[in-house]
């Protein structure tokens, strides 16, 4: 309502350009019109469009800047306004001035405060000594996200009348000026607003030195005048800002407002691992979601079979098949073969090839990764279909080697792979966003010193291609790049989903292969590795073979293990984790995690953050009597050593009963007291909960903001995305009763 008054029916104007009917104010463009709206149109549509722009105009006052140049900390600083500051910084109002720190270090940390409220700490990066406004200004509206708005709304909005009062900077500064005014009350230090202090508070409590930004550590509250020992030795233990008033029996204040110094992190976040696009975590994937993905029996990959069999002489002694998929090839390859070893980097594709060729006694399956795992050595005969167009046109000539080499003087080589139009885009081929096809790869083959190119079939769909190792010196060069022959052969047409991609000669063909990050992070959550137990509670039981399977299967696919706090600078700054991450948790703090679950996450290089029952500690699961099963919990001992290994710790509140259904008083105390426990026999701050049965709504989780966590976990299904509230994450349960392949089309 504000900027509909003052903003959107006088400053902006309507200007056609290529893109459409430009929305701008002054010079900058704001957004488009969409076609067919007219002008003016409902405000609401307006706001949503423009109404950040313009919001960051106007707190910043620099009305000429696009929306981008907020966030870049080198865009030339435009409105002169600079104040030199050396050594200590104070807090930095958004409504004044903004300085030049000079600094001798890398990076700095501040108090922003809005309209006299602090916000809480940012840290800036210098450049050559020196943190110019304009990357202060890019800190602030980078780190605060949201929080702008809010406060800018409350400050110096809410409670006034909007026709009146100037621009949103002059009233938010206004606000500010107000706010250092005297009262008649005595000021006290402790004091960040200038309101009394009501005669029913007991204490004030600050915020954590690392409440999150735009979380419920951010909103003011109270908590019951019974948690306040806790409470005093929690923010004894944490350095969480704490005054307490004598004489005074009430609620504990909350004020988000009083800040204690940044505490400096010491974790230090090791270089996400590169994964490959195409590798088994893209074909376990693929086999998760389907039986038979490429229609291995439609005519179109019947005929290709046959034309690839004839090539294959008819006495081969030993052969590997690579990427034999769910064994259709496989069956016909058998017949020609002595023993023959099929290949794929798949699991759910393996077990489905054992099934269909479970007749076959020649035959032995095998996991393989062709980029990184060896081959049988001296065979006769080597089939490749359909797969290295996904090895990268860097690792293709070392795949060729290699293949090369595990053939025995005279075996032969059959590849078989589509056109592909990015290798010649004057001629047919598909459109599959792929670097390379056939052709590329036969000229690489080709290229091999130990490789002769003997034969090529060409279809207008693909080409199949011999090579047979060469008996002569490696000395004596490659064969050249041509085939000895070339026979034109039929195809029959592709299915409908992969004729669609089929481009004719002269298309415009995509080469794309995105890096791997990750938007949405998957986050699991365990419960017990054991090998027996109750069958009332299996769900909650994944056994060790299961388990070790599944991490396996992370490790093999260069998922890596990431922190909450990793997680959180992701959310902060809108971006993605690199490569492809994950984050593993348990519920509950079994004993069988130190005993089965940790040395198998250990083997596979991955870590875990586990969420113990603080007064349950060394006991057993007492809450799930029900079951009829008593299981043992891991003791201090245990919790002490795990975390000098690496494991995380968080809360599983004190006593794990339901918040939700717990009486607000009550649950306080158990976030509380067990944020208390863990942080005094851990020696750390801890910041993490899951929240005992997933339960938790808005109140629950502005008691665990407000008493320093920063992170909630529930059991709500899904991945996590930077608009999930830190402190109310969703996470995927692994069932102990699914499946392997339930596993994977989890994190398909």
């Amino acid at each position: 309502e504000f900027f509909a008054g003052s903003i959107y029916g006088s400053d902006l104007t309507l200007r056609s350009d290529a893109h459409g009917v430009a929305i701008h104010r002054d010079e900058v463009v704001l957004g488009w019109l969409p076609a067919g709206m007219a002008w003016p149109a409902a405000t609401d549509w307006l706001h949503q469009a423009i109404g950040w722009s313009v919001f960051l105009q106007e707190l910043w006052g620099l009305p000429a800047f696009a929306v981008a140049d907020f966030y870049d900390p080198n865009h030339s600083e435009i409105d002169g306004r600079v104040t030199e500051l050396v050594g200590s910084v104070g807090p930095i109002e958004v409504t004044e001035p903004l300085p030049t720190l000079i600094i001798d270090t890398a990076t700095t940390s501040f108090e922003c405060r809005i309209a006299g409220v602090p916000v809480g700490w940012i840290t800036a990066a210098a450049t050559d000594g020196r943190v110019t406004p304009q990357a202060l200004r890019a800190a602030i509206t980078t780190t605060c996200g949201l929080e702008l708005s809010r406060l800018a709304a409350r400050e110096g909005l809410l409670g006034r009348p909007l026709a009146t009062g100037g621009t949103l900077r002059q009233r938010l500064a206004d606000a500010a000026a107000n706010r250092g005014r005297p009262t008649s009350e005595t000021t006290r230090p402790d004091r960040p607003r200038a309101e009394p202090i009501p005669e029913q508070i007991s204490a004030l409590l600050g915020r954590h030195p690392h409440g999150a930004i735009g979380t419920a550590a951010g909103r003011r509250g109270q908590l019951p005048f019974g948690c306040l020992a806790d409470v005093a030795a929690l923010a004894a233990e944490t350095g969480q800002p704490f005054s307490r008033h004598e004489g005074t029996a009430g609620s504990i204040l909350y004020l988000p407002e009083l800040l204690g110094p940044p505490i400096r992190s010491d974790r230090a976040s090791a270089p996400a691992p590169q994964a490959r696009g195409y590798d088994r975590h893209y074909f376990e994937s693929i086999f998760s979601k389907s039986r038979d993905p490429w229609a291995y029996r439609s005519p179109y990959e019947r005929l290709k079979y046959q034309q690839t069999l004839n090539l294959i002489p008819a006495t081969a002694g030993t052969g590997l098949e690579l990427a034999c998929a769910e064994g259709d090839f496989t069956e016909m390859l058998a017949a020609k073969v002595g023993q023959l070893v099929a290949a794929d980097i798949s699991d759910l594709a393996l077990e489905r090839a054992k099934q269909r060729c479970s007749g076959l006694s020649n035959v032995e399956f095998r996991r393989l990764d062709l980029v990184l795992d060896p081959l049988p050595s001296g065979l006769n005969v080597i089939v490749c279909s359909e797969v290295l167009y996904f090895v990268g046109l860097d690792l293709l000539p070392s795949v060729a080697a290699k293949l090369a080499a595990a053939l025995a003087p005279g075996g032969v080589l059959v590849l078989a792979h589509a056109n592909v139009a990015i290798d010649a885009p004057d001629q047919p081929g598909f459109d599959w966003g792929l670097a390379y096809g056939a052709l590329t790869i036969g000229r690489t083959f080709a290229a091999n010193p130990e490789l002769r190119f003997v034969k090529e079939l060409q279809s207008q769909h693909y080409r199949i291609q011999l090579f047979e190792k060469d008996s002569r010196s490696p000395g004596e060069g490659p064969s050249g790049h041509e085939p000895e022959s070339i026979e034109a052969i039929p195809s029959a047409p592709p299915i409908a989903t992969v004729a669609a991609t089929f481009r004719p000669a002269s298309a415009t063909a995509s080469r794309a292969e995105a890096p791997i990050e990750t938007w949405r992070l998957p986050i699991l959550m365990y419960h017990r590795v054991a090998p027996t137990g109750s069958s009332r509670t299996r769900r909650y039981r994944v056994s060790p073979e299961d388990f070790n399977r599944q991490l396996g299967y992370l490790a093999d696919s260069g998922f890596y293990t990431v922190s909450p706090d990793q997680w959180q600078d992701a959310v902060l700054y809108r971006r993605p984790l690199p490569g492809r991450a994950i984050m593993i948790t348990f519920d509950d703090g079994y004993r069988d995690f130190a005993e089965q679950a940790w040395p198998a996450l250990r083997r596979h290089g991955l870590g875990a953050t586990l969420f113990v029952v603080s007064d349950r500690v060394g006991t057993t699961n007492a809450w799930d009597w029900m079951y009829g099963e008593e299981v043992p919990l891991l003791d201090w001992t245990d919790i002490r050593e795990l975390a000098s290994q690496g494991v995380e710790f968080g809360s599983h509140s004190a006593t794990h009963r339901s918040l939700t259904a717990t009486p607000p008083e009550e649950a306080a105390g158990e976030l509380l007291r067990s944020r208390l426990i863990l942080s005094r026999e851990l020696g750390r701050p801890v910041s993490a909960v899951a929240y005992p049965y997933g339960d938790a709504d808005p109140v629950i989780r502005q008691l665990a903001g407000h008493v320093g966590y920063r992170y909630g976990f529930t059991c709500r299904w899904g991945r996590a995305c930077h608009d999930d509230p830190l402190l109310g994450l969703p996470r995927i349960e692994v069932d102990g009763t699914g499946s392997f392949a339930d596993f994977v089309a989890k994190l398909a």
